[in-house]
């Protein structure tokens, strides 16, 4: 038996475990943040020496570093006067850096015509970032008409460097059919060789790391203060209970809390399989099915309300997936079929209880009869 004693216990003993965490999780970060800092500072030494003797490639670097303000104060007048004494010496790197500063306006009136100009002389010399920044300007008409058609070979050039970006926008366009047509096999084949170079984007893109949704934030908030307050006084089932004799708006509760924790944990998961994350999302989605069946007290409602509830259900099951294969190339299966994924655990969610309860009313006379 439980006691209050040990519930106190149990609560002291849960926020020192968690004070613990951060104040290690705090000693860990100001740690690391103290060895990089050293490192830069041995970095700017050594490129303020190099450069001092017209080194090109210490002059960009130290550029970057006053530009980004790490090691030094940030000084973009000290970026791009570094920067320009690199480019004169025809270092790619340097005249991108200065296309990005006109592009973004750091440190000069921004002017896309001058970004375009700097751009172009790093891209003629095969500068991948270059020609990928040249892609984003026609993709967005920034200083140019706008032409995707343009802005794809763009991004193909820098993709076939092996640039992440561009391997990622050219997986973009792809997948939306901007500047070339819509290809889902060729979408999901760049944002694989992005992802597998680490690029967060197209790791998102393919579902490998979850996606934080100002929407699913609100409503999950709105979840948790709703079961939040169908809990409070609720006295929670013990280990020996069976399911079915579970009250329907507890147990919508706790499967929706599941539901919820599963959410949270999918914006920080890293996945290294898109079949795995297509199964994280349909467990999670079956467990908000179920709590909804529940919510409807759809374990033990009349066989007309639950044979049309099952019937809606199947209905859309169907109709989902054979829109979706109708509509959509085959190849990249779980790819295209992740958004499908959680669906159909949504759906599998309301019918299978849906079906069991049916077949449990129906069988319960037999029952009777047998006893």
């Amino acid at each position: 038996m439980v006691t209050e004693e040990m519930k106190f216990s149990w609560k002291y003993a849960a926020s020192g475990i968690v004070i613990i965490a951060i104040c290690a999780g705090a000693v860990v970060w100001q740690t690391n943040k103290v060895r990089a800092s050293r490192s830069l500072t041995k970095d700017v030494e050594t490129y303020k020496l190099k450069a001092q003797n017209g080194d090109p490639i210490a002059e960009e670097k130290l550029g970057s570093l006053y530009d980004h303000g790490l090691g030094v104060p940030q000084d973009y007048s000290e970026a791009l006067r570094l920067y320009s004494k690199s480019a004169e010496q025809g270092n790619t790197r340097a005249q991108y850096a200065i296309g990005a500063m006109y592009e973004l306006g750091h440190g000069v009136q921004q002017d896309y015509a001058e970004a375009l100009h700097w751009y172009q002389e790093a891209a003629d010399h095969g500068e991948a970032d270059a020609q990928s920044s040249i892609g984003s300007m026609y993709y967005y008409g920034r200083g140019v008409q706008q032409d995707q058609a343009q802005a794809y070979s763009w991004y193909h050039r820098a993709a076939d460097q092996g640039l992440a970006r561009a391997e990622y926008d050219l997986g973009f366009v792809y997948d939306h059919g901007r500047g070339v047509g819509r290809d889902p096999t060729q979408a999901y084949y760049w944002y694989r060789k992005a992802a597998d170079q680490g690029y967060e984007s197209a790791e998102r893109a393919l579902g490998f790391k979850g996606r934080f949704s100002s929407a699913w934030s609100l409503i999950a908030i709105a979840m948790l203060l709703g079961y939040g307050w169908v809990l409070k006084d609720a006295k929670l089932p013990s280990f020996s209970y069976r399911i079915w004799s579970i009250p329907a708006h507890i147990l919508a509760a706790l499967l929706g809390l599941v539901y919820v924790g599963m959410g949270v944990i999918r914006i920080f998961a890293i996945f290294h399989t898109v079949l795995a994350v297509n199964t994280y999302d349909f467990i999670g989605c079956l467990f908000l099915g179920l709590s909804i069946s529940a919510s409807f007290k759809g374990f033990s409602q009349p066989p007309g309300k639950a044979k049309l509830a099952l019937g809606v259900a199947m209905v859309l099951l169907v109709g989902a997936n054979s829109f979706v294969a109708a509509h959509r190339s085959l190849a990249p299966f779980s790819l295209v079929f992740r958004d499908l994924f959680s669906v159909d655990g949504l759906l599998a969610g309301i019918i299978v209880p849906t079906i069991a309860s049916l077949w449990f009313l129906r069988a319960r006379p037999t029952i009777h009869t047998a006893t």
